[in-house]
């Protein structure tokens, strides 16, 4: 009997280095994947933080427009108050002389308001092209055919008012309460301010 080793030994030789070149070709497979996926992740993470810092630089631009737009609108706001106040500074002697009248009346003023109206709007003048002021609503409680017209007659006489207008009655159990605009002369009452 003949026994050939040769071609055995060489057979598991070569299963031997098969399987240290496919380990080997594996392991190098493997190291490409791995140093590649730390490569993308590496990249996504510079792109993500460069992305992150533009909204952080953003961010901060738009809060500074936004801190500046709140000062100039509260500059705005302030600058309207101070011109507001400046033209309604006088309601409360006006206020004070409606009172007096509507006191030697028998009459309540509930309540008043100044109305707020543009400087184009048309009651801000008048039919003679005279500068009136932003009218005022006031509410009187009273007798409304006795007093109430002349209430209305005794503002009109008054040279600070322009005219009165009554714009609504109401009954209530306390009496009648009657709405009336009035609109004041502005050069005249000025004027008088004055003197």
């Amino acid at each position: 009997m003949n026994i050939n080793l040769l071609p055995q030994k060489f057979y598991i030789n070569q299963a031997t280095s098969l399987i240290v070149l496919v380990a080997g070709g594996s392991l190098m497979l493997l190291a490409a994947l791995l140093a590649g996926m730390i490569f993308l992740s590496n990249r996504q993470l510079t792109q993500l933080s460069f992305a992150n810092q533009q909204i952080q630089m953003e961010e901060t631009i738009l809060r500074n427009q936004v801190m500046e737009l709140e000062l100039e609108q509260s500059a705005d706001i302030q600058s309207y108050l101070i011109d507001y106040k400046e033209e309604n500074v006088l309601v409360h002697p006006i206020i004070t002389s409606f009172e007096e009248t509507a006191n030697l009346l028998d009459l309540t003023i509930n309540s008043y308001q100044v109305m707020i109206a543009d400087q184009q709007d048309l009651s801000m003048v008048s039919q003679t092209g005279e500068l009136l002021y932003t009218p005022i609503s006031m509410v009187v409680q009273g007798d409304l055919f006795d007093n109430m017209p002349r209430f209305k007659t005794e503002l009109e006489k008054m040279a600070m008012v322009y005219d009165v207008h009554p714009v609504k009655n109401v009954v209530n159990t306390d009496g009648v309460e009657s709405e009336f605009l009035i609109r004041l002369r502005k050069l005249e009452y000025e004027m008088s301010d004055e003197s």
